[in-house]
C-alpha cells in the first residue's frame, strides 16, 4: 500500500475502525486510499512520518494485522490450508533443502559451461528422490516445532536458527521433537 492516495497499490479489504464501524480501504470511485488516510481515519496522527513509522502504526491494529492476502483467501476457499515461512528461515523450507541436494549434484557433475548447466540441472533435480523429499519436509516440520514451542505453556521456544538446531539434536522421539527439549 502507497502512502498516499491512488496509484498503483493492491487493493485491501474493509477493516474495522477502532470503534467497530466498518473502514472501506478504497475511495467511492475504487482509488486505494493509502496508509496515511486510512491511518487518519483511525485517530492516528501522521504528519511528517516515514513510511516505516506509518508500517508500523498500522500493525498496531489487529484487523490489519490479521489481513489475509488474495492468495490465502483464494486457497481457503477452495478448502487448503495457506502456511507462509517465515523470511530468512530457509531451515523451515523443504524446496531450499531439495534445490540445495541438486545444486551439489550440478556442481560435481557439470562442465561450467551454459549448455552443460542447461542439460545438467533438469537431471540433478531428478537425482533428488521423493523419498529424500519427504525427509526433508520432516525435518522442515520438526524445525517448525521446535520454534512453536514456545506457544506451549510452560516450554521455551527456540529464538534462533542455533537453537532450533540444539533442540532438533536433542529430541528423543524418532517421530517428533520431545516436548522436554
Amino acid at each position: 500500500m502507497n502512502v498516499g492516495p491512488g496509484g498503483k497499490q493492491p487493493k485491501m479489504h474493509p477493516g474495522r475502525l477502532p470503534n467497530g464501524d466498518p473502514q472501506p480501504m478504497v475511495f467511492n470511485d475504487g482509488t486505494p486510499k493509502g496508509l496515511e488516510i486510512v491511518l487518519r481515519e483511525c485517530g492516528v496522527m501522521v504528519d511528517k512520518l516515514k513510511r516505516a513509522d506509518v508500517i508500523k502504526k498500522l500493525q498496531e491494529f489487529e484487523d490489519l494485522r490479521n489481513e489475509k492476502s488474495s492468495v490465502q483467501i483464494y486457497l481457503e476457499g477452495k478448502h487448503h490450508r495457506c502456511l507462509f515461512n517465515p523470511k530468512f528461515h530457509p531451515e523451515l523450507n523443504p524446496i531450499e533443502k531439495c534445490w540445495g541436494k541438486a545444486k551439489a549434484f550440478a556442481r560435481v557433475n557439470c562442465d561450467y559451461s551454459m549448455e552443460g548447466l542447461c542439460r545438467m540441472v533438469p537431471i540433478a533435480l531428478d537425482t533428488v528422490s521423493l523419498d529424500l523429499i519427504r525427509k526433508f519436509f520432516r525435518k522442515c516440520r520438526d524445525y517448525n516445532h521446535a520454534y512453536l514451542r514456545e506457544n506451549v505453556p510452560g516450554e521455551e521456544g527456540a529464538k534462533t536458527g542455533r537453537d532450533a538446531d540444539i533442540k532438533i539434536k536433542e529430541y528423543k522421539s524418532h517421530r517428533r521433537v520431545s516436548s522436554s527439549t
